[in-house]
């Protein structure tokens, strides 16, 4: 799949053929403030930066700026070290120069190519490659030297810069979508809070619906069949056999998602993982 204005194979390389690769500089978390200069520290790739393309910094520090690492319009980002090897190749491209770039930060400093290509390239493509050089058990770390010897593809610039462009609007688009999810949601709760907070005193469930539950476990759930069979991620397969009818409401009751409840119609069955709660008349125990 390709641009059709391009032609011609990709050149393969080494990142430190076509870069230089060095450390940012030491900046805690609790010398951030809310004046200063601008920067970055590696824990933030995993939380405040989803996306690979950087537009917007988010920290500033007071520190004196003239021994610290400033960043140059165009660096990839990869931090030293993190809980594990996959995880550790969470590369981001930098937009801005003289944003300051905190310790445990690989700076990759491309020669021509474009930043925001490599750091998609690195994220997809590469990211096995770079958890097979990063050390460690329990912290794993990723050095500049490891990453020198991983083997990139690069086409022309200009295709580079089309490619990473198309992927960081769909980015944007995804960003804009999880806000929207993100208002609906909060509109969902304060909807709930007050329709059930309406002077009507609290009932329990089990006054209500019957709890059920199941001995039917995933790995006996078909790809076919006429009913849904709902887990704990939704509809995990399906049966020509419900187990129940009608309106229900299941409940995780186990695993990292316990306790989260979600809205079921109609003839199904559900997996051992989760409980049914329905009205007396539906079938099924």
């Amino acid at each position: 799949m390709r641009f059709p204005e391009f032609s011609g194979e990709w050149k393969e390389t080494t990142l430190g053929k076509i870069a230089e690769i060095t450390k940012g500089s030491g900046i805690s978390k609790d010398q951030l403030s809310e004046q200063g200069s601008p920067c970055i520290l590696y824990g933030e790739l995993y939380t405040k930066y989803k996306s690979e393309i950087i537009n917007e910094v988010y920290s500033r520090t007071e520190l004196d700026s003239s021994p610290l690492v400033k960043s140059k319009a165009n660096d990839v980002i990869i931090p030293c070290s993190g809980e594990t090897a996959i995880d550790i190749s969470t590369a981001r491209c930098v937009l801005f120069n003289n944003i300051l770039l905190g310790g445990d930060l690989n700076i990759i400093r491309l020669k021509y190519d474009d930043g925001g290509f490599f750091a998609y390239q690195l994220n997809g493509a590469r990211k096995k490659d770079i958890a097979r050089v990063a050390q460690g058990v329990s912290v794993v770390h990723l050095y500049g030297e490891n990453l020198k010897h991983i083997r990139v593809y690069h086409p022309a610039i200009e295709e580079q810069k089309k490619i990473a462009r198309l992927l960081s609007l769909i980015d944007e688009r995804i960003t804009t979508q999880n806000k929207i999810i993100e208002k609906l949601e909060s509109l969902i709760r304060g909807l709930c809070l007050k329709l059930v907070s309406q002077g009507i005193p609290n009932t329990a469930l089990n006054t209500c619906l019957e709890c059920h539950s199941s001995i039917l476990q995933e790995k006996s759930v078909t790809t076919d069949g006429k009913y849904p069979v709902y887990g704990a991620a939704g509809i995990c397969g399906y049966s020509n056999t419900p187990e129940a009818s009608g309106d229900s409401i299941l409940i995780i009751k186990d695993g990292a998602s316990v306790g989260a409840t979600f809205y079921v119609s109609g003839e199904y069955s559900a997996i051992g993982t989760l409980n049914p709660f329905r009205k007396s008349n539906s079938f099924g125990k």
